[in-house]
């Protein structure tokens, strides 16, 4: 009451709420529904939620991956991943140095017409402690096409809520990615 609502493709939303009016053939019902995917209608693959709960967050052996939109459009997938050892399989130390070294190593691999999600592992010191923190960054670039934009966009929210509300930031460009600038915002 007092609510306008908002046409979103068939959709009716009432502002601020889950709660959805839903119009079909004439007949009108409510419905209340918790959405699982993003507001596009991309799914994300299970693939990046497994690889994110075992191999990233359990097993700790990647120092960051990268997922994105499948050729198809319908879903993000795996992209690739930097496991946390060195060219002969030795596993790197944990060192808020290492990290940056990675981090910038990851920085250079952005290209401004490929956005993707970066899913990254960030050591710091913390006092006299160092400490780790996990983010995801979602590299949109501004000179993307559009199209590209808005769907990546689009889908961060989604992404972030499977991945167990990890925190997130949006970089527009690589000036965006300054390493203390970005741990700052995951400490």
């Amino acid at each position: 009451m007092g609510s306008a609502l908002v046409p979103i493709e068939g959709l009716f939303l009432l502002p601020n709420s889950i709660q959805a009016q839903i119009i079909v053939k004439g007949i009108c019902r409510n419905e209340t529904a918790t959405i699982e995917a993003s507001m596009s209608g991309i799914q994300i693959s299970d693939e990046v939620v497994d690889y994110y709960s075992t191999d990233f967050k359990k097993q700790k052996k990647v120092v960051y991956f990268r997922c994105a939109l499948n050729p198809g459009g319908t879903q993000i997938v795996l992209k690739d991943s930097v496991e946390d050892r060195d060219a002969v399989g030795v596993y790197q130390e944990k060192t808020p140095e290492e990290s940056k070294r990675r981090f910038e190593a990851m920085k250079d691999k952005l290209t401004v017409d490929d956005p993707c999600f970066i899913v990254f592992d960030f050591w710091f010191r913390k006092g006299e402690r160092v400490e780790n923190k996990m983010g995801v960054i979602s590299w949109i670039s501004d000179e993307c096409p559009v199209k590209k934009r808005m769907v990546y966009g689009s889908v961060k929210d989604a992404l972030t809520r499977k991945l167990d509300g990890t925190k997130s930031i949006q970089a527009n460009d690589k000036g965006d990615l300054e390493f203390d600038s970005v741990v700052s915002v995951f400490k």
